[in-house]
């Protein structure tokens, strides 16, 4: 374990012991969210690691992009996420607050992603393709998201927070985020991991409330650097008006607020 600087939140690679395939977006998860579901009717030859490259291709496009981006409980890819433990250590970072997940990092060898998406079309129309493809994927990790446990945005995205809800911002603005990519870059470094990248758009709540992804200028605050531009994301008719009044609060107009870059941090 290591300690954030104000010593409550305990920074670990996930084990495992918990594998988890939940997601952040709507706040921190209790040990009681992270019980495993049966495994009945489970392929059981899920549940045997180590896995032969030929079910990993088998698995893809039976499940798309939620192969790598789990938003609920799944046999299917709590399984998936052991096997990744297995062949390369981890693929996530969690920040534990006592019992409470209360952040998390995820991440995954840039070539393992490639190699899925020549079988999942799923996965290749994810928001996050356009970063996977845009550089070598030779002994890179691409950082698929990274979430702190205070609901942006409520279901369906699009809920403006409510700044009065002290729950909704306990777990900001503490830390929580450096420290676990700080941690994400000396484990990879460790392992000898050549580089880190991640698709990232301005610093707008929207933005990461969708992509969980975190802004430019945090990845810069890091080390990152501008590798190059990636096609903005397909925003939809219903979320351009919350990206427009978030852009016009933060003064920059509706075009510059779409933008995405690639960030890449060289080891």
């Amino acid at each position: 374990m290591q300690p954030t600087s104000d010593g409550a939140i305990n920074i670990r690679p996930m084990g495992d012991d918990l594998v988890t395939t939940l997601c952040l977006h709507h706040g921190p998860l209790a040990a009681a969210q992270l019980r495993h579901s049966p495994d009945n009717g489970v392929d059981t030859r899920l549940l045997h690691h180590p896995w032969p490259d030929s079910l990993l291709d088998e698995l893809a496009p039976r499940l798309g992009q939620n192969l790598v981006c789990p938003p609920g409980a799944s046999s299917e890819r709590r399984e998936f996420l052991r096997e990744v433990n297995h062949r390369y250590g981890t693929c996530a970072i969690q920040a534990w607050h006592d019992d409470k997940i209360v952040g998390v990092i995820r991440f995954f060898p840039s070539a393992l992603l490639l190699r899925m998406g020549r079988y999942s079309e799923g996965l290749r129309h994810s928001w996050f393709w356009p970063a996977v493809e845009a550089d070598d994927p030779a002994n890179t990790l691409f950082i698929q998201c990274i979430e702190m446990g205070a609901p942006t945005f409520q279901s369906g995205l699009l809920a403006l927070s409510d700044e009065n809800n002290e729950d909704a911002t306990a777990y900001q603005r503490r830390g929580i985020g450096t420290a676990l990519a700080q941690a994400l870059v000396t484990w990879a470094r460790e392992r000898g991991w050549a580089r880190l990248q991640i698709g990232a758009g301005q610093d707008l709540d929207i933005i990461y409330g969708l992509v969980g992804s975190g802004g430019r200028t945090f990845w810069e605050k890091l080390g990152f650097r501008t590798h190059k531009e990636l096609p903005a994301l397909p925003w939809t008719t219903t979320e351009l008006p919350v990206l427009s009044y978030q852009a016009s609060k933060a003064r920059i107009g509706l075009d510059e607020a779409a933008r995405q870059w690639l960030m890449v941090l060289d080891l």
